[in-house]
């Protein structure tokens, strides 16, 4: 039984899956598999263990499918596992050298231990579609998001990670999140292309890890979460649906043609729990400019990590990281509240930008990049908070 937290993939080349890829979906029918990579006829590393220095041929060059001297060419996944795997580090490095979110590397930024579900809902967030199987002397079979075939589609990290003057969307991140059963958190995001981005599209998606389902399970999906979002009084469902879905720990929505200045919202839901709590991450990407940092706040507060607000099912809100702990300092005002006093829940909101404003709650017993108490204080000379107090 193949494990619900691990990436299972196919292999592809340029837009089209070959021939011989991996198919789904499980036996109790979760799609499969969840990405695709490039693995037709991959040169890769070739050694010779009984050959002391071995090196790449003359000529350069090795036929499909054969080896020459230090290099060799194979197809499959035991050519697209490897791909996948490089392109998984390279997420993972992305947060550990600080390029989030402002896609230049920062030490201030760094995140040194993003959790396997981001790392996974990076790569899934941004994968591409394909457009169909390449069954070589029988010609191209269709195939559709979200099926059999490719699922997700082909892994693509300039649509992944958004890099300074390189790549066109930025992302937005919420990892390690915890829910509870039947609770639900909506994240509201705002379309600012206002920084010169260009996209028309914006992603979100939902990733957790289940825990082990028992062998020969009819439904292995123990932990049930829901993913929707919506966007001028309609409601979009993930992988394709028209109804939530209840197979996969892997949820996606893709919404074409967003406007500037336009606001969506999306829900996670706990439908059903086997335990008393889950954690989440959640990737959203597209043009969001306007919702990478809080303005206004000291940067060695590493409040270049806040993003957009969380409005909870008991009425909560909650979003802001404070990764160190300590004090949110407004520069302009020079207020600073220090997060020691655990006896006050303090509810506030903050301008993330000229467009845009969210709300934050900060609570207790949660770890880096989560949201923190703050104490009650005095608040009529920091003009960039609103307060709503409650015990």
């Amino acid at each position: 039984m193949l494990r619900p937290d691990v990436v299972a993939l196919a292999s592809s080349f340029y837009s089209y899956c070959v021939t011989l890829l991996s198919r789904g979906p499980t036996s109790d029918g979760r799609q499969k598999p969840d990405v695709l990579a490039p693995g037709h006829f991959i040169l890769s590393a070739g050694a010779l263990p009984r050959q002391v220095g071995e090196c790449d041929p003359v000529l350069g060059t090795v036929e499909p499918g054969s080896s020459e001297e230090g290099l060799l060419s194979m197809e499959g996944t035991s050519m697209a596992a490897p791909a996948l795997a490089g392109a998984a580090a390279i997420v993972r490095q992305y947060f550990n050298n600080g390029f989030y979110p402002s896609g230049e590397r920062n030490d201030a930024d760094i995140i040194e231990n993003p959790s396997a579900a981001l790392i996974k809902g990076v790569i899934m967030n941004g994968a591409q579609y394909v457009d169909g199987v390449q069954n070589e002397i029988v010609g191209i079979t269709p195939v559709t998001p979200y099926d059999e075939t490719q699922n997700f589609g082909r892994i693509s990290l300039k649509d992944s990670l958004y890099i300074a003057g390189k790549t066109d969307t930025r992302l937005s991140i919420f990892d390690r999140q915890v829910i509870e059963d039947e609770e639900t958190k909506t994240y509201r995001f705002v379309i600012d292309r206002s920084n010169g981005c260009t996209s028309s599209k914006f992603s979100v998606t939902l990733i957790w890890n289940e825990p082990g389902s028992i062998p020969g399970c009819m439904k292995c999906l123990l932990n049930d979460l829901d993913l929707t979002v919506l966007k001028d009084g309609a409601k979009y469902y993930p992988n394709g649906l028209s109804r939530p879905d209840r197979l996969n720990n892997n949820e996606r929505i893709i919404i074409d043609n967003v406007r500037d200045g336009e606001e969506l919202s999306a829900t996670v839901n706990a439908k059903s729990l086997t335990n008393e709590k889950q954690k989440y991450s959640l990737i959203a990407s597209g043009c969001l400019g306007g919702l990478i940092t809080a303005d206004g706040f000291s940067e060695s507060e590493n409040f270049a990590n806040s993003n957009v607000g969380v409005v909870n099912s008991n009425g909560g809100l909650s979003g802001v990281t404070n990764s160190n702990g300590g004090s949110l300092h407004d520069k302009e005002s020079g207020v600073t509240l220090n997060s020691n006093d655990e006896e006050w829940l303090l509810q506030i909101s903050f301008l993330l930008s000229a467009k845009a404003q969210a709300p934050c709650q900060w609570h207790d017993g949660c770890g880096p990049h989560e949201p923190r108490y703050l104490p009650q204080g005095n608040l009529d000379s920091f003009p960039r908070f609103v307060t709503d107090q409650r015990s």
